[in-house]
Formats: structure tokens, C-alpha cells, sequence
């Protein structure tokens, strides 16, 4: 076995990561985890110069779809829609780059797009948006829980399946320039829920639904004084704003793929989580850091005036002013909404206040001594 630190070798000497992938000498090379165009055109730059390989996976997600697109569900010989947030446009660009290789150059090609993977060994995303085996932890134990009340959408892939889905295309020159979806059916937050519940055998959940802003608020009430990359709102945000709708059809036809139901692939690395909580609690990666990188897109660049788009930036006013920022989707100031929700709740609090000294006083103006 071989272990190659990506992020740091292509830190310290861009392109070397590619190389030492190349001197492998594979003849299928999967690459399972690349989040930005910077690291897949190093790579793809020196393994199409390697003659032995005939086959290249890149795994890309359903992210790759603008979450507005219309004509549901999604197939792959349809639009993508315009990049919404850093992550969607670097997924677009990556699965363009390959499939232009593969027209003109007969580089051997094949782009998976994968719903959330999920199985027993590490918590799934939860019907919170997170990834917080407390979750699974409450459910077993009939705990109350907590869930948003606005409507949100997931689709999950077994391991399992998405592993004999790469075995099936391996095995066929079908594959080779194409895109596929490998997904489930799409999922509702409630039944995601009671579906795990009942599946393992646990009790009724006892859900409270709390509006968006409610929601963020109590999962973010202790953080508040950190930097906003340290919220959990936002990254629960854009895990579940993103209704996803993409259809498996195709790999289905052409390869005879088959999908486990969503809620029995969730229910069981629900329990698997629930029965090993302390293992199943992974460090939590700040999103902003993740797509980021290091001296390839500055986080903020100052404008007094708006000049125009720039790729993967928004322009608004925010905690370092007027300028442009990386557009992380619905990452938004959440710290702010969650103080100005506090000011409100201490204006109601206030006014019952008056209006219960109020209800104590007698008619004739006098108060009631406490």
C-alpha cells in the first residue's frame, strides 16, 4: 500500500502529487476525493501521459447540479444550472474538464456524480444537516429531537452500492466519457426520522420542529463568539437547502446497478452510530477551509463598488465590509441574525413583563404589594 498526502505534497511542490500517482504505473486510478479543479488538472496532466492506464473514476457529487435546477429529476444529459456556491462551481468544472479530455484527447474518462455516502464506520449526515452522533444517540434513547421545519430533501448511496456500481462500469466500455448519477431515491427529513426509528426498533422519535431561524439559533447559541467559520447554522444550512433530485436511471439501464432504499442505508449506519458514538464523532472541518485552499483564492477581496462578478465571489457588505467574498451558498452571517433574534426575544420578554405588572395592579391605579 501506498500513502500519498495530496493537500500537503501539492503544497509544498504543485504537481508532484500528480507524479507520484503517475510512477504507480496503474492501469485504473479512482480518485475519490478531490474537491477542486486545481487538483484534478494536476493530476489528469500527468496521468494522460501514462501509457498503462485505461480507466480514470473521478468522483464528483451531486453538488454539481444548481439545487433551482427545474426539470426533476435531474439526468445527466441535461443542464447543470449556474454554479451556486464555490463547491458547485468547482464540481462543474471538473466534470467539464474531463469530458472535453475524453472528446478530443480519447483520455479514458468517467465522472461519478455520488448522493451522500453512507455505511457503517462514521456517521451519516443527519436530518440536522450535521454530522453529530447525538443525534442517533437521542433517537435510541427517545430523547427529544430537533429538526428544521423547513422543507429539505437528501439522497444517500450505500458503500456498498456505489462499490459494485464501479465494479459494473470497470467492466464495460459503456462508461468511459459519460456521466452517471448513483443515488437513491430522494428523502424528506421526516422520513428519514421515523423511518430509522422504526426500522431499528426504537420508540417513536419525539421531534420538535423549530423555524429556520429558531433552529440556527440553538445549534449555534454557545458558538456565537467565535468566527463565523466555527457556526455549525451555516454548514446545516447548506447541507439541507440543497433539495436534491437526481435521477439513477441511467446507471440502473445500462449497467443494472441496484440502490438499497435510503431509509434502510441510513437506519443502518444510524445504529452502527448510536452504539459507537465516541468513535463515530469526527472532527468537524470548517467548510470555508476545506474549499479554500491556500494562496489560490483569498477569502476577501475589499471594493467600495461593485465591479462586476468575479468567479466563485459574491458582492455584498459584510463583517470586513464592502467587497467581494467566496460564495459558499447560503453561508450567511449568521451570528448577526441570531443576536438580532435575541434583541427580539428580550422585546417580548419585556413587554409580557409590563403587561403581567399590569394585570397585578387594582382598578383604582394602586399596586399590590409583592
Amino acid at each position: 500500500m501506498v500513502l500519498l498526502n495530496r493537500e500537503r505534497m501539492d503544497k509544498e511542490n504543485p504537481g508532484s502529487y500528480g507524479s507520484a500517482v503517475a510512477n504507480l504505473s496503474a492501469d485504473i486510478v479512482v480518485d475519490a476525493c478531490c474537491y477542486e479543479d486545481y487538483h484534478c488538472q494536476h493530476l489528469i496532466d500527468k496521468l494522460r501521459h501514462s501509457k498503462p492506464l485505461r480507466h480514470f473514476l473521478h468522483c464528483g457529487s451531486l453538488r454539481v447540479y444548481n439545487p433551482l435546477l427545474p426539470g426533476r429529476p435531474w439526468k445527466e444529459n441535461g443542464p447543470r444550472g449556474e454554479p451556486c456556491g464555490y463547491l458547485t462551481l468547482q464540481q462543474q468544472k471538473m466534470e467539464t474538464r474531463l469530458m472535453e479530455l475524453h472528446k478530443t484527447a480519447g483520455f479514458p474518462a468517467t465522472v461519478l456524480l455520488l448522493g451522500e455516502l453512507v455505511g457503517e464506520g462514521w456517521c451519516p449526515l443527519t436530518f440536522q444537516g450535521l454530522y453529530d452522533p447525538a443525534c442517533f444517540v437521542a433517537l435510541k434513547t427517545n430523547k427529544w429531537v430537533m429538526m428544521p421545519k423547513q422543507q429539505a430533501f437528501i439522497q444517500v448511496l450505500d458503500v456498498r452500492d456505489a462499490v459494485d456500481a464501479v465494479c459494473a462500469m470497470l467492466a464495460k466500455p459503456e462508461a468511459l466519457g459519460e456521466s452517471w448519477n448513483l443515488c437513491g431515491h430522494t428523502l424528506g427529513l421526516k422520513e428519514y426520522v421515523f423511518g430509522v426509528a422504526k426500522i431499528n426498533g426504537w420508540k417513536d422519535p419525539q421531534v420538535r420542529e423549530r423555524k429556520w431561524l429558531d433552529f440556527s439559533y440553538a445549534i449555534d447559541k454557545m458558538s456565537l463568539h467565535l468566527e463565523a467559520e466555527d457556526w455549525k447554522a451555516p454548514e446545516a444550512s447548506d447541507s439541507l437547502w440543497r433539495l436534491s433530485y437526481a435521477s439513477p436511471d441511467k446507471v440502473v439501464r445500462t449497467f443494472g446497478c441496484s440502490f438499497r432504499s435510503p431509509v434502510e442505508a441510513l437506519a443502518e449506519a444510524a445504529k452502527w452510530t448510536a452504539d459507537h458514538a465516541y468513535v463515530a464523532a469526527r472532527p468537524r472541518i470548517p467548510m470555508a477551509h476545506l474549499i479554500r485552499g491556500d494562496g489560490r483564492l483569498p477569502p476577501f477581496l475589499p471594493s467600495p463598488k461593485y465591479a462586476g462578478p468575479r468567479e466563485g465571489y459574491i458582492y455584498k457588505c459584510g463583517r470586513d465590509g464592502s467587497g467581494y467574498y467566496i460564495d459558499l451558498g447560503p453561508y450567511v452571517d449568521w451570528q448577526q441574525a441570531c443576536i438580532l433574534l435575541l434583541i427580539c426575544r428580550m422585546h417580548v420578554s419585556l413587554i409580557s413583563a409590563l403587561m403581567w405588572i399590569g394585570s397585578r395592579q387594582h382598578g383604582d391605579g394602586s399596586r399590590t404589594r409583592m
